[in-house]
């Protein structure tokens, strides 16, 4: 499996099949919602990617860090 596909199928499985609608509204009413689905995100896309994390711990950083200034720019 690519990586261009891991990645976008990690994005994919967090912010369509694992966000309900009541973590949608969350979302738009507090910043933990934004955390929490930004967290759910960058799990799913970090299961796919393990094998291929080095340094893991600086990617999911980075990934999840602009997960949130993403989601909360909208």
């Amino acid at each position: 499996m690519s990586l261009l596909f891991r990645f976008l199928l990690g994005h994919v499985l967090g912010d369509y099949v694992l966000q309900p609608l009541s973590l949608v509204l969350w979302k738009r009413r507090h910043i933990w919602g934004v955390l929490v689905h930004a967290s759910i995100v960058t799990l799913c896309t970090a299961a796919l990617f393990l094998p291929n994390l080095s340094p893991w711990w600086v990617s999911l950083l980075v990934l999840w860090v602009s997960h949130i200034v993403i989601d909360e720019g909208r």
